[in-house]
């Protein structure tokens, strides 16, 4: 049951086993953006629209993408902007209390403060929920989406909200940003859930799913569970679903090929 908090609140782990050419290094741009009291570190290689936005898994910042920005600018002349969420990596975490809302209103004005217009979220684990609710909130600033095992809300209504944040480590004094971001996090997990619940989140846009081979919990139910809800995201209208045949939870890491494949798939139909 452990691997189910890591999913909501740690960074993906693993070594790269597939090789990507590497690429000449580009130019990043490093900015602070935002809105209201949340502000937040965006990392941008500068290229065309629509630009890649990469979405952490729970509890990890920009720097788990390791050399995926520089492998996708080089891959697909695009622009590519990865951001830590508030707590995270260099983005502070607020004075005060913020709103899912909040949130999204934000990374909306940040994106667009930095340079893009329309999106297409490539989003890690958690980060799945934060890109749909996003979608919800700016459907004209998404031009389609990959997700790379993503939880979802189908997944959490088949197990339970209670049986996931049952194993989450309780923090009662957090006393750094990051463990006021986690604590946060886990947190408005119910309430973002619920926001998900019937959100208007795709127009028939290209998307694309990518499972990992190797569920990243033991339980027989969990990982049944998991990969049929996959299989109800895969049902979404424009959808696909793929798997990456060699890979642990840390798709981007284990299987950087079959990140950048998917990247292509959706630019090309977006």
């Amino acid at each position: 049951m452990r691997s189910l908090a890591l999913i909501l609140i740690a960074a993906c782990g693993g070594s790269p086993t597939t090789e990507v050419a590497a690429p000449a290094t580009p130019r990043v741009e490093d900015s602070m953006a935002g809105a209201g009291a949340v502000r937040l570190a965006f990392h941008v290689i500068p290229g065309s629209e629509p630009a890649l936005l990469l979405e952490a898994g729970g509890g990890a910042d920009s720097s788990s993408w390791g050399a995926l920005p520089e492998q996708l600018a080089a891959a697909t002349g695009h622009r590519v902007i990865s951001y830590d969420r508030a707590g995270f990596g260099h983005s502070p975490f607020p004075p005060q209390g913020f709103t899912i809302a909040d949130e999204l209103a934000a990374l909306h004005a940040g994106v667009h403060q930095v340079g893009a217009t329309r999106i297409v979220p490539v989003a890690a684990s958690y980060g799945a929920l934060i890109d749909v609710a996003y979608a919800a909130s700016y459907p004209a600033d998404v031009a389609g989406f990959v997700f790379l095992d993503p939880m979802n809300a189908a997944f959490v209504d088949a197990v339970g909200v209670a049986r996931v944040l049952a194993t989450v480590p309780s923090n009662p004094s957090p006393s750094s940003d990051r463990e006021r971001a986690i604590a946060r996090m886990t947190a408005i997990f119910p309430s973002l859930i619920a926001h998900l619940h019937g959100a208007q989140w795709t127009a028939n846009l290209p998307v694309v799913i990518v499972s990992a081979a190797t569920p990243p919990f033991p339980d027989a139910d969990l990982q049944a569970a998991w990969r049929a809800s996959h299989e109800t995201l895969a049902k979404v209208p424009g959808a696909t679903r793929i798997l990456a045949e060699h890979s642990d939870h840390d798709i981007a890491g284990t299987e950087p090929a079959v990140v950048v494949s998917a990247v292509q798939r959706v630019l090309g139909g977006s």
